[in-house]
């Protein structure tokens, strides 16, 4: 795999690496050796159109998923251009910085939006955003990775507690490599729905052996 990108080259022998590449030109970055490139700029990207155009649209906030740190940067000086007031959490925050965006999220009205790196926002955080209206309802993932795990506590972030309100999940799909990073995900769902289903099974099984078991010795 081989490319130039205004004059930056960027090589890949493995096919993980391979897939990254893709992933990174699906959101117009490119990266190679400390250095980074944008495809396109933020008004002619696809994904961050679309992206705008569901932070926007209705009532309620909403969180933008992450996998890169330059995208993380360049979503966050964007949305402070629409005057969407954004807070994030991305690696290397110290935990008071970290608590401070939440509640900025969580309780400031003019923050419409929070950016969230996967690695570093999938477990331990409560951003339902404001109350009623301003809830939380949407998760946009800008960006996805393999992890099934990171996936399903990333979705968790805004169902759980005092939600009240419907959650809707969206995937942007600007190529085939979006694509098969959702269909892979979507096979360790239900690789997992199918162990539970099996778990569940067994324990039914037990149950019902030791009822039968207690009433034999009850005589």
């Amino acid at each position: 795999f081989y490319t130039t990108v205004n004059g930056l080259n960027v090589t890949a022998d493995m096919v993980l690496t391979q897939m990254d590449k893709l992933r990174q030109i699906a959101s117009c970055l490119v990266m190679q050796d400390g250095q980074h490139e944008w495809l396109e700029e933020p008004k002619r990207n696809p994904k961050v159109q679309a992206t705008l155009d569901i932070v926007t649209r209705g009532s309620g906030k909403t969180i933008v998923v992450h996998w890169y740190k330059q995208t993380g940067h360049m979503l966050i000086e964007e949305f402070k251009r629409q005057g969407l007031e954004p807070a994030y959490i991305q690696g290397g925050l110290d935990p008071r910085t970290v608590m401070e965006q939440k509640q900025r999220f969580n309780r400031d009205p003019k923050c419409r939006v929070i950016v969230c790196q996967q690695t570093a926002s999938f477990r331990g955080h409560t951003l339902l955003g404001g109350t009623e209206g301003d809830r939380c309802s949407r998760m946009v993932f800008f960006e996805n990775s393999f992890s099934y795990y990171h996936r399903s506590q990333m979705e968790d972030r805004n169902h759980r507690g005092e939600q009240d309100q419907t959650c809707h999940y969206y995937d942007l799909v600007t190529s085939p490599i979006d694509e098969k990073y959702i269909q892979v995900l979507q096979g360790k769902k239900d690789l997992a729905n199918a162990v539970d289903d099996i778990v569940k099974l067994v324990r039914q099984v037990r149950d019902r052996g030791l009822q039968v078991l207690a009433t034999f010795q009850g005589g």
